[in-house]
């Protein structure tokens, strides 16, 4: 009896466990819509980003980070951090660390990010040759990565064209160089439609 009762407890958990793996694999192959700029060749990336209102969604999910990206396909690897939210958040907005390395992918999520304050998200290089992923000043990790410079990109994201996305306020977005100086950032936003974007200038916007 004890056995029959632990065999259909082990067959729930599994079937848990493949629910949640099949949901993560649909949101990460499913659809992307960025709102947002980059800039090729550089060290590091900063902004300080805030949604400014809240937050609610009937499905899928949505996101502001900033991040560093390198290679293609399969091969693409990357040190992102920002802020999450999907439907079954209820009235939570989640801080988060991302990384893809070696085709090895991680989400850990880390706090709560409050609507209308803005928070400074950033991905460095630095002297441990390694890139590293900052929540409002605080190191969240450094990441061993095949490179030193990469395209960097502060951006919101969506799964779907059928939601509102943000609004997300990014100010004060800059990139760090080869000289380890950081520049404000001077590519203009574009937004993938049917998404758009405010633009006071390269390093302000306002993504929705």
């Amino acid at each position: 009896m004890k056995n029959s009762f632990l065999k259909r407890m082990a067959t729930v958990l599994i079937f848990m466990l493949s629910a949640c793996l099949l949901m993560t694999s649909a949101y990460a192959a499913g659809e992307h819509y960025y709102v947002g700029t980059k800039k090729g060749s550089q060290t590091g990336i900063q902004a300080y980003i805030k949604p400014t209102e809240k937050l609610s969604l009937t499905e899928s999910g949505e996101s502001a980070w900033v991040s560093n990206v390198s290679g293609s396909g399969d091969n693409k690897q990357w040190v992102q951090t920002g802020f999450r939210y999907y439907y079954n958040y209820g009235d939570d907005i989640r801080t988060y660390v991302e990384t893809k390395i070696d085709g090895v992918y991680n989400m850990s999520e880390i706090g709560y990010q409050i609507v209308g304050i803005a928070v400074n998200y950033k991905v460095s290089y630095e002297s441990d040759k390694k890139w590293h992923a900052y929540i409002g000043g605080t190191d969240k990790g450094a990441f061993s990565l095949s490179f030193s410079s990469a395209t960097v990109e502060a951006m919101a994201e969506s799964h779907s064209s059928k939601i509102d996305l943000g609004p997300f306020a990014f100010t004060q977005v800059k990139y760090k160089n080869s000289s380890g100086t950081w520049k404000n950032m001077d590519v203009k936003p574009t937004a993938d439609s049917p998404f758009s974007v405010d633009v006071t200038n390269n390093y302000t916007y306002t993504a929705y």
